[in-house]
C-alpha cells in the first residue's frame, strides 16, 4: 500500500507548547510524482516494521503501514494495520526517508488504540487508529509533528500523499519515502490511506478516512501524556 499521510499546505492558528513547530518542511525543493522526497521534507512520517526474522533482513520487506507523527508520543495511523498486530512485534521508525540507512530513530509500542466502530473489510469504515510510544520523539530538522486541521477545513488545492508503500500495482514496498502530488505551505493530516481496488490503476480510486470527521475522538486520546509543537 503506498502512502499513508495525506497533506495539505495551509497556515492553521496558534495553539500550545513548545519551541518547535508542526507542519514545518526543511528540504530545499521536493521531487514528485512518486519519486524519492529529499530529506526533511516530511519529518512527520513515521514507518511501522514486523521485527526481523534474522539480523541484516531488508527493512523494506519488514514495512507494513505508515503514520503520522502527532505529538512526541503520539502517531496516528489507519485501523486496518493494526487490527491483527501485537504491539510487541512492532518497530516504529521515526524522521527516516531510508529504511536502509543505519541507526535509525526506533521506538516501541505502549499501547494501540483502535476506533470502537471500525467495521473491517469490505467497507473499511472508521479506519483510524491511535498508537502511543513507550518513549518522546526527540524532535529535530528530520523529526518534526504534522498538524492536525481546522473541523471547518473542506476546501483545499494540492494534496500531497507520502510513504514507503506501493507506488504502482507491480512494485513492492520501496526503502526510500515516497511523495506524489495528488498551492500554499504548512502540512496538515486530512487523512489517512484506508483501501483502494488496484493501487494505481487508471479508473481505481483510491480510498482516505477524513480526519476532521474525527477530531474529538482523536484529541481525546494524544493530548495523554503528550507535549505539543507550536502551531505556525
Amino acid at each position: 500500500m503506498l502512502i499513508l499521510a495525506i497533506l495539505i499546505f495551509q497556515l492553521l492558528s496558534s495553539s500550545t507548547a513548545q519551541t518547535c513547530v508542526c507542519g514545518k518542511e526543511f528540504a530545499s525543493k521536493r521531487i514528485i510524482g512518486g519519486r524519492e522526497a529529499r530529506e526533511g521534507a516530511f519529518p512527520f512520517n513515521v514507518a511501522f516494521l514486523h521485527k526481523p526474522l534474522f539480523p541484516g533482513y531488508p527493512r523494506s520487506l519488514l514495512y507494513f503501514c505508515g503514520g503520522a507523527l502527532l505529538n512526541d508520543k503520539w502517531i496516528i495511523s489507519a485501523a486496518h494495520c493494526f487490527k491483527t498486530q501485537n504491539k510487541h512485534d512492532v518497530d516504529v521508525a521515526t524522521g527516516v526517508t531510508n529504511l536502509d540507512k543505519e541507526n535509525l530513530d526506533m521506538h516501541r509500542i505502549e499501547k494501540i488504540i483502535i476506533h470502537p466502530d471500525y467495521s473491517g473489510p469490505p467497507n473499511y469504515l472508521f479506519d483510524l487508529a491511535l498508537i502511543k510510544l513507550t518513549d518522546r520523539v526527540k524532535m529535530s530538522n528530520t523529526t518534526l509533528p504534522v498538524c492536525l486541521p481546522k473541523k471547518s477545513m473542506q476546501k483545499f488545492k494540492i494534496l500531497t500523499a507520502s510513504g514507503f508503500g506501493k507506488t504502482s500495482k507491480e512494485s513492492g514496498a520501496s526503502s526510500k519515502l515516497m511523495e506524489v502530488d495528488l498551492e500554499q505551505r504548512n502540512q496538515t493530516e486530512l487523512g489517512t490511506v484506508s483501501w483502494g481496488i488496484i493501487c494505481g490503476e487508471y479508473k481505481y480510486p483510491s480510498v482516505f478516512t477524513r480526519v476532521t470527521s474525527y477530531l474529538n475522538w482523536i484529541t481525546n486520546y494524544v493530548n495523554e501524556d503528550a507535549k505539543w509543537c507550536r502551531t505556525p
